[in-house]
């Protein structure tokens, strides 16, 4: 196909042509429903001798009965008032794919849902309409869900993250890298995630609940919590704990301990049995000198020497236990965790309290002072 250079005003046209399109092929499936509808439900297929709807429609228009079904169905849906010509003004633009993927959708989710939104995305939501989990709470705080979507979206997105915090950037600018298409999904456990522009924000929808609308502002906050204000373009890294190669070969380096001196094998005596008479020699020598100590009278002890010696055995024995007592005692041991990891183990509350006992006015207004704070080790 030869290229051809557009204007700006051309584009525009084009799109608007093929959105208009797009609309009549979806009215035109709102006016074929509508009409089968009439006919079905007026029995107008007994004029030309049918028994019903779908033998009617088999025979005139080659229609399976599934395909009956769904153009009445998608009349129901998506027409003004649920039985006309006319397609509700939301769904203008929708292919008739995409209406008929909507069928089974609860009505409270179709506001998840825009022109731009993809069958793929439709058929996952529908997917996790079905799947239900192993435990569904009854109450969720918003902000702690919010939290805990963050967390989750921003794991498998490092470098978007890194560029976030790497380049300051403001809310506009932010919302476009994550939502450059102004339309994007994502699930995480119990929540699914609608994200649209800047103005209209994002739907989330916890299982089994109705869709809630939440501002990016509210999601950048979040975030802040979460990644406490950003490392830069190490924000990843910092949060989530993976190292680079250099890195982790560092620190395997150090963790290897220093090659151990070769044990020296002890020689061996060879165990030589001494002939018998040198045995029975050694035996008599033995067997004289206990008879020698035998008879030789113990030797006599003062009294006053042998309290002293009792009085130092006493002594001994002291020393021996409190020793002792001082070797059992257990050493304190000191546990350190980078501070800002310590602050995302607490509840609102303690943080709130921690913040207010620990973070100085002086050091929240320097940003380097305060990055340096949250990555300093505290003792828990």
């Amino acid at each position: 196909m030869e290229y051809v250079q557009l204007t700006l005003d051309d584009w525009l046209n084009i799109k608007e042509k093929l959105r208009k399109e797009l609309q009549g092929v979806s009215e035109g499936f709102i006016r074929i429903g509508y009409q089968l509808k009439k006919i079905k439900e007026q029995r107008l297929y007994e004029n030309d001798g049918y028994h019903d709807i779908n033998e009617f429609a088999k025979a005139e228009y080659g229609l399976h009965p599934s395909t009956v079904s769904r153009f009445i169905a998608i009349n129901t849906k998506y027409s003004i008032d649920g039985n006309s010509e006319r397609l509700r003004p939301e769904f203008a633009g929708m292919g008739s794919t995409k209406l008929a993927e909507m069928l089974t959708l609860p009505d409270s989710d179709m506001e998840m849902i825009r022109p731009e939104t993809t069958k793929e995305n439709i058929r996952e939501l529908k997917r996790f309409n079905r799947d239900t989990p192993d435990e569904v709470p009854e109450e969720v705080d918003m902000r702690s869900t919010l939290e805990t979507i963050v967390e989750e979206f921003f794991r498998k997105e490092p470098d978007l993250l890194n560029e976030i915090y790497g380049e300051a950037l403001e809310l506009p600018e932010m919302v476009d890298r994550i939502n450059p298409s102004g339309n994007r999904t994502f699930r995480t456990g119990l929540w699914f995630v609608s994200m649209f522009s800047e103005a209209e924000g994002l739907k989330i929808k916890q299982f089994g609940q109705k869709p809630e609308t939440v501002t990016w502002g509210a999601f950048a906050a979040a975030m802040d919590i979460v990644f406490t204000g950003g490392s830069g373009k190490r924000t990843w890294e910092e949060h989530y704990g993976e190292e680079t190669e250099e890195e982790t070969k560092e620190a395997v380096e150090e963790d290897t301990p220093a090659a151990e001196a070769p044990e020296v094998e002890e020689k061996k005596q060879e165990f030589r049995p001494e002939p018998e008479d040198h045995v029975e020699n050694a035996t008599d020598r033995i067997d004289q000198g206990t008879a020698e100590e035998l008879k030789t009278p113990p030797e006599e002890i003062a009294p006053a020497q042998e309290n002293r010696i009792n009085s130092s055995a006493a002594e001994d024995s002291e020393e021996n236990v409190g020793s002792a007592e001082v070797l059992q005692e257990p050493e304190k041991k000191i546990m350190l965790m980078q501070r800002r990891r310590y602050m995302a183990t607490l509840s609102l509350t303690d943080l709130a309290d921690y913040l207010s006992r620990h973070l100085s006015v002086g050091t929240l207004k320097d940003k380097e002072e305060l990055l340096a704070w949250l990555k300093m080790e505290v003792e828990i």
